[in-house]
């Protein structure tokens, strides 16, 4: 039985994280050409990663594990709203991703509720999140978790 955990990053887990963020960016590329090509892609992750992971500025920024390997990560963050909106404060899973050869196994199930508690606990009592209109695979797990439909962003080329 695999053992499967979510915890805060290390800083020895900071090239696995580029890896898997590279492999996030490189998936989208592939479902839609908006999404960078970019060969400068490695730098700004890696900047991404500290500033995201390893500062410790973001309690909400997890790395998933299967058999003490990091296999995935997940952000989620607290989001404050105007006065258009009842609720004052939101949360908001911002990414979740899982390398190929982990995915259904539960880690993003179990990141999910991790955050759904953060959230409960801070008396939250709406949570957002984006997920890519190609992106067929997080879009039904989202589903699966309960998440529907609420705002469509739509798009134009010029």
């Amino acid at each position: 039985m695999k053992k499967l955990n979510i915890r805060n990053a290390k800083k020895e887990d900071f090239e696995k994280l580029v890896d898997l963020q590279i492999a996030a960016w490189d998936y989208h590329h592939k479902n839609d050409a908006l999404w960078s090509k970019s060969s400068g892609k490695t730098k700004i992750i890696q900047s991404l990663v500290k500033e995201t992971f390893l500062t410790g500025r973001n309690p909400l920024a997890l790395v998933l594990t299967c058999d003490d390997v990091v296999v995935g990560y997940a952000t989620a963050e607290i989001r404050k709203k105007g006065e258009v909106y009842a609720e004052k404060k939101i949360g908001h899973i911002g990414t979740v991703f899982i390398d190929s050869g982990h995915r259904k196994l539960g880690l993003g199930k179990m990141a999910i509720d991790h955050f759904l508690e953060i959230f409960k606990k801070k008396k939250i009592k709406t949570v957002t999140l984006n997920v890519d209109i190609h992106n067929k695979l997080g879009i039904a797990a989202w589903r699966h978790m309960g998440f529907q439909d609420w705002r469509l962003e739509l798009r134009t080329d010029i």
